[in-house]
């Protein structure tokens, strides 16, 4: 065993089993209650889906108060960093958001005045079309197509 790896002499204690019907392996987990923070039990690898076993077993003895109270200053920096980075996070999109929201605006707007122009058009066509037919010849629809026959002068 090595002495540069904290994590072997926990590793080297045998894992128990629970006193479920089936004796699973335990699991290590770790607590961060304010009573316990930091420290590992072992508990029923069922325990988190069925609540039927209530195997549980600490795996680490007692912190004492100067520890507990280094590892709450921790646990509650890291989570007040990941906690502004995600504000920082939420930002962003919020911002990108924002932005996609003006360009979908902005492109809405610009496609009804096309959609406008197109309709004006299309008007415009339709009154020469019947214009041209009433000069030259009939106007016939055919399934929503308007076909000029011509009258040769």
């Amino acid at each position: 065993m090595s002495s540069s790896s904290s994590s072997e002499y926990y590793d080297a204690a045998p894992v128990p089993h629970c006193l479920c019907r089936i004796r699973r392996l335990a699991v290590r987990r770790t607590a961060w209650s304010e009573r316990n923070p930091g420290r590992r039990f072992y508990n029923c690898s069922m325990s988190l889906i069925a609540a039927d076993c209530k195997f549980f077993d600490w795996c680490d003895p007692p912190l004492n108060t100067h520890y507990k109270e280094l590892i709450l200053r921790l646990r509650n920096e890291a989570n007040g960093n990941a906690l502004a980075e995600a504000e920082h996070k939420l930002e962003v999109a919020q911002s990108l958001l924002a932005n996609l929201k003006v360009k979908f605006a902005n492109l809405k707007e610009k496609a009804i005045l096309e959609v406008g122009t197109l309709k004006a058009q299309f008007e415009a066509l339709k009154l020469r079309a019947k214009l041209l037919g009433a000069a030259f010849g009939s106007l016939v629809m055919v399934n929503g197509v308007m076909l000029v026959s011509y009258y040769l002068l």
